[in-house]
C-alpha cells in the first residue's frame, strides 16, 4: 500500500517543523515548499523533499506538488501580507490569482488562495490536524492571577475579540483596564514591542479570529512571543485556550518562570 503524502507550505516560525514531524509520525511522506523571506530551508530538513521558492512563483509551487503526486496541502506558519504588498508578481499563475483579490484583509486573501488551489485539484487540510495537543490549555499555565490581573485579562479579551470581529488584529496590550497597544498590520511581536515602549507590566491577550478558518493562520504563541513579552517587561501573556497554538511549551514556561511572566489560557 502506498504511503499517504502531504504538501506543506512553510511560512513563518517553527510550525512547519512541528507539522512535518507530526505527519511523519503518522506515516505520511512530506513534501515542503519553504517560502523565501518567510523562513529558511532548515525548517524543512526532515521533509522527504523540499524546495525554496518565493511566494510570487505560485505556478512553480503547484508544479512541485503535482510532480510528487501531492493533493493534500497544509499551510504551516503565517504568510505576512506585507510580503504580498511589496512583491512584483511576474508568474502567470500568480497574476491570474492576484486579479481575484477584492481587498487585502488576511482572511479575504487566504480564502481566494485556497479556493484557487482547490480549483487546481488540491485539498487544504486544517492546521490542527494531528497537532491538537499543541493548543493552549485552559487556566493558569504558570504564575499567580491576582484580582487586578484577572480584570485586565478579561478586559483585554473583550477588546481583542472586538479587534478580531472587525478583522483588524488578534492581539492587544492592556494595563489597568486601558488599551496600551492594539495589533494591526505589524503582527503580534511588534505590538508587544510597542507596548513595552509605552508602559511596563502590561497584559498581552491573543485570540483567534471571530470566523477562524482552521485551514490557515491559526494563531500561535511560542518561545519567540514569550521572549518579546519578557523584553517588553510585560506582566502577563494570555492566549485563547484550545484556539491558539502554544509551541515550544517547556522552553517558554521556563523563560516565563525565570522572569516572573504569568502565562494564562483564557
Amino acid at each position: 500500500m502506498q504511503e499517504p503524502s502531504v504538501g506543506i507550505i512553510c511560512g513563518q516560525g517553527d510550525f512547519a517543523r512541528l507539522a512535518i514531524d507530526a505527519y511523519r509520525q503518522k506515516g505520511y511522506r512530506t513534501f515542503a515548499v519553504v517560502l523565501r523571506e518567510e523562513n529558511t530551508m532548515e525548517v524543512a530538513d526532515k521533509a522527504d523533499r523540499s524546495m525554496e521558492l518565493p511566494i510570487e512563483k505560485i505556478g512553480r509551487i503547484i508544479r512541485f506538488f503535482r510532480d510528487h503526486g501531492v493533493t493534500d496541502l497544509l499551510f504551516a506558519g503565517k504568510v505576512h501580507k506585507k510580503v504580498v504588498y511589496r512583491t512584483i508578481f511576474t508568474d502567470i499563475t500568480a497574476m491570474r490569482l492576484l486579479r481575484r483579490f477584492k481587498d487585502h484583509r488576511d482572511a479575504s486573501m487566504m480564502n481566494v488562495i485556497m479556493y484557487f488551489l482547490e480549483e487546481e485539484g488540491f485539498r487544504i487540510l486544517p492546521q490542527t490536524q494531528y497537532l491538537e495537543e499543541l493548543l493552549a490549555p485552559k487556566g493558569v499555565i504558570w504564575g499567580k492571577i491576582e484580582p487586578d490581573l484577572a480584570r485586565d485579562i478579561q478586559y483585554g479579551y473583550r477588546i481583542a475579540r472586538m479587534l478580531a470581529d472587525e478583522e483588524i488584529g488578534q492581539t492587544v496590550a492592556v494595563l489597568r483596564e486601558a488599551v496600551v497597544a492594539a495589533e494591526a498590520l505589524e503582527g503580534t511581536d511588534r505590538t508587544i514591542v510597542r507596548a513595552g515602549e509605552l508602559a511596563r507590566d502590561t497584559t498581552i491577550v491573543k485570540v483567534e479570529r471571530t470566523r477562524q478558518d482552521l485551514r490557515f493562520d491559526v494563531p500561535v504563541v511560542g518561545l519567540e512571543t514569550v521572549t518579546w513579552a519578557v523584553q517588553a517587561r510585560c506582566r502577563c501573556l494570555a492566549m485563547e485556550a484550545e484556539k491558539v497554538f502554544f509551541f515550544q511549551r517547556e522552553e517558554s514556561i521556563a523563560l516565563a518562570r525565570k522572569h516572573n511572566l504569568v502565562l494564562y489560557g483564557i
